[in-house]
């Protein structure tokens, strides 16, 4: 991309000083008939050329996301409809998501490119265990979210182990991403080897015994070490084994960078989705990102 921009200038500085020539030749032209708007063009493209466009463009956006953060814009990276294909433990609309935020937020929006990301301070990933991904294989996605955390931004994933799978529009389907094991002559993808533990050096345990009351119901816990803050009204003991026993959450802040990654386990369904967003909107309240 530096690269490009790189040409751009040099091709910009060109054209400028061509049209530039052009206006000093002593004989009737289309410039000297048309002064003011080749004046114009060719101060645009010096501007292009010595590299200060790229220098407005950049203050234009952050002069944008500094007024989405005054006045608590959400984003939601939704460029699909959420359903068994492109979410994992989310069964609710688009629709109906969109209208629980605009009860809990001043303001949401709802993007579809990664690249408006940055746009916003909070960004929510609304398919639970899977994401948007335009590159399964160097999962280019992720690696944007990621440097999104460390900036500064906070990320939230509403239900499930997050980029436990990647969902591509070439796939048509969500794709895993976490490698394969063999256990016993058996293929078998291990909680310990997913992104988010791998990246986050952080611990996900599975349980056959279901946590919580009616409604909200999980087995799929973070272990809450240290650093980690419990964003759940309290904490379960878990025993991964006979001698070891853990502090567990299904609502967690892991800090990255300047920012904090906000990830709930909970299966989002229609029954349920006032009292999980409720639960996820206390906990950011815990660690003050929306003041």
């Amino acid at each position: 991309m530096k690269n490009i921009w790189y040409i751009a200038r040099q091709i910009a500085l060109i054209v400028a000083g061509g049209s530039l020539t052009i206006w000093v030749i002593p004989y009737e032209n289309s410039i000297k008939n048309n002064l003011w708007v080749y004046l114009i063009v060719s101060f645009v493209l010096v501007l292009i050329g010595l590299g200060l466009f790229e220098w407005m463009i950049a203050f234009i956006f952050i002069c944008i996301k500094k007024y989405f953060s005054m006045v608590r814009v959400i984003g939601v990276f939704a460029p699909y409809e959420i359903d068994s294909d492109t979410s994992s433990w989310v069964s609710i609309s688009k629709r109906q998501l969109a209208d629980k935020f605009k009860l809990m937020f001043r303001k949401v929006h709802f993007f579809d490119k990664i690249q408006y990301l940055n746009l916003y301070s909070i960004v929510v990933n609304p398919y639970g265990g899977s994401y948007p991904e335009k590159n399964v294989e160097k999962l280019s996605n992720l690696k944007s979210i990621f440097e999104f955390v460390i900036r500064g931004g906070v990320f939230i994933n509403i239900a499930d182990i997050p980029f436990y799978y990647a969902y591509n529009p070439l796939f048509k389907r969500s794709v895993d991403t976490t490698s394969l094991s063999i256990m016993n002559l058996q293929p078998i993808r291990f909680f310990f080897d997913t992104l988010v533990t791998k990246k986050l050096k952080i611990s996900v345990y599975g349980s056959n015994e279901s946590f919580g009351n009616r409604n909200v119901k999980f087995n799929r816990v973070f272990v809450v070490e240290k650093g980690i803050k419990n964003l759940f009204d309290k904490t379960f003991s878990l025993h991964p084994s006979k001698e070891l026993v853990v502090e567990s959450s299904p609502i967690v802040a892991v800090p990255y960078g300047r920012g904090f990654f906000v990830f709930s386990t909970i299966e989002v369904t229609i029954d349920n989705m006032d009292e999980v967003m409720e639960l996820i909107l206390r906990g950011l309240n815990k660690i003050k990102v929306l003041t």
